[in-house]
């Protein structure tokens, strides 16, 4: 009878390591991108400043057994200024890079040794039912020992990276996907202010906003907006510091016609704003503070 029980517990070992290995997704699997796939990120943190980075892959090609991927990268950081009262401040950032992964064929805990450790496997409903492998090791040796949790999603790459000291020393560190574009598939919440770098960039729409800082109006002077605007491609739009959105106006504006518009901020809660100015001509976005 004992034999019996022995025999039936190897075979149970045997087809659960079975079914692991089924799930366990490869390197190529996990790192799977196209041309016009787009991630966000956000960082984690005790309760970090606004922030968020966007990447979009841009080329694709194979050497070999590595596949490389050009992206272009978009960010933004905010930091807290105390005077002359508390408020945030964003510093915008974009460049580009190539990155690449090799032997795809093998499985994602040979990229990762963590791996070996401690292995979840499910079906993510916050990344729209995608595969997911994810691990929970320990690293940093017996001086700083911390645990740290990766999450790898099927054609997503990373999406979740978290790691923390075990005597709370540090902030815990890391950052989550918080949105993705995959052909015609999309899933999360794009972020605002991170999707307006490009067009703080390369807009040609002329436009000032004054005073600044405003009190109770802001007034809005511009040219060269483009074809009449209404449209869904035209308008203003407003968000606040923390990416909310505040107010949106649709404007009748004409191309080469000098225009002002006068807006009521009196309802505002004092604080830095962005105004972004959109037409067929591009995207156009202006800082401003309220204050009282």
């Amino acid at each position: 009878m004992q034999k019996i029980v022995v025999v039936l517990f190897v075979m149970l070992n045997l087809v659960q390591q079975l079914v692991l290995a089924q799930d366990i997704m490869t390197i190529g699997q996990v790192f799977d991108y196209s041309a016009g796939d787009v991630f966000e990120y956000t960082r984690h943190g005790g309760n970090p400043p606004p922030n968020a980075t966007r990447i979009t892959i841009t080329e694709k090609y194979f050497i070999n057994d590595t596949v490389f991927y050009a992206r272009f990268n978009q960010s933004y950081n905010s930091y807290v200024v105390w005077n002359p009262d508390p408020h945030l401040e964003y510093s915008f950032y974009s460049s580009y890079d190539t990155i690449s992964y090799t032997n795809l064929d093998s499985l994602i805990l040979f990229y990762d040794a963590l791996f070996q450790e401690d292995t979840t496997i499910y079906f993510s409903d916050q990344y729209c039912g995608i595969l997911i492998n994810a691990h929970l090791g320990e690293i940093g040796g017996p001086f700083e020992p911390h645990l740290q949790d990766t999450e790898y999603g099927k054609g997503l790459g990373v999406v979740n990276l978290y790691e923390a000291w075990a005597d709370n020393s540090y902030e815990p560190y890391g950052f989550y996907m918080t949105y993705y574009k995959k052909g015609d598939v999309e899933c999360g919440t794009i972020d605002p202010l991170v999707t307006s770098i490009i067009d703080l960039q390369k807009s040609t729409i002329n436009f000032t906003i004054f005073p600044n800082p405003a009190n109770t109006q802001l007034s809005i002077l511009q040219t060269a907006i483009g074809t009449v605007v209404g449209s869904k491609q035209s308008g203003i739009t407003i968000y606040d510091a923390q990416g909310q959105l505040v107010q949106q106006l649709s404007l009748d504006i004409y191309r080469d016609v000098n225009y002002q518009l006068s807006i009521d901020i009196s309802q505002y809660t004092p604080g830095l704003y962005y105004l972004h100015l959109q037409s067929n001509e591009g995207t156009a976005v202006k800082k401003f503070e309220v204050i009282r």
